[in-house]
């Protein structure tokens, strides 16, 4: 499969696994399912475009090979994504 869409379609599951224990463990959240579910869609959605760029710029503009832009990509998302749940979706 091609690095993008393989890296979107574990994006996508890997978000659905991250609302439940995100909302439980890492931040104990008590924000209202009906709220925090949105947010958490839109700040996932934000984070799926970012990684569908990366990637893509990474891979196919820059011709680079997949892993190292993997590595990047998901760090430069991970950290969006922590710093959005912290402080908007699950606080």
């Amino acid at each position: 499969m091609h690095p993008v869409p393989a890296t979107l379609a574990g994006y996508v599951a890997g978000g659905l696994v991250s609302y439940m224990l995100n909302r439980k463990h890492t931040y104990e959240s008590d924000r209202p399912h009906r709220e925090a579910t949105w947010r958490f869609a839109l700040v996932a959605f934000v984070g799926f475009l970012v990684t569908w760029f990366l990637m893509h710029a990474f891979t196919v503009w820059l011709g680079g090979p997949y892993l190292p832009a993997q590595i990047i990509t998901t760090g430069v998302v991970m950290l969006w994504s922590f710093m959005a749940h912290k402080t908007w979706t699950f606080a």
